[in-house]
């Protein structure tokens, strides 16, 4: 199992870079059995507007399987200066959510990206009829025998 850790910075990097990967474009068949871990962490209370940011961009790359957690430090920016007991809360929090990827079972498209999925299909099955010339997104669908002529 491959991990990736990536800052806020990498984050918007990541989306501007694949955007042309998302459902409505050219999605990318590996990321539907991917999965994710969003963590954030802010003085003040978790940051769950960006948890949700993120998640519905990988929602829209066709990621099934997101978790976010998130915690704040209350005051503090170093771990070292968490009170003691904020930090074995969330050393503990953290360890249950990776016991779930120990053996993780495979993962299956959710609702919301079968959803997301079918209207992309039938937008570009519906392009497909109008195109003179093929849109890349649209031959991407083709090619991937996602849409048939």
């Amino acid at each position: 199992m491959k991990i990736a850790v990536i800052n806020g910075t990498q984050v918007k990097a990541l989306l501007d870079h694949l955007a042309c990967h998302w459902m409505v474009h050219r999605p990318d068949r590996r990321m539907f059995s991917k999965r994710a871990v969003i963590l954030t962490q802010s003085i003040g209370a978790p940051n769950r507007a960006a948890q949700n940011d993120v998640a519905t961009s990988l929602t829209w790359f066709g990621v099934s399987d997101i978790k976010k957690f998130g915690f704040g430090t209350m005051g503090s920016i170093k771990w070292d200066e968490i009170d003691e007991k904020r930090r074995r809360k969330v050393e503990t929090r953290l360890r249950n959510l990776s016991m779930e990827y120990l053996s993780p079972k495979p993962v299956s498209k959710n609702i919301k990206v079968r959803v997301f999925f079918f209207i992309s299909k039938n937008i570009h099955r519906g392009l497909l009829k109008k195109e003179e010339k093929l849109s890349a997104d649209t031959q991407h669908w083709l090619d991937n025998g996602w849409i048939k002529r």
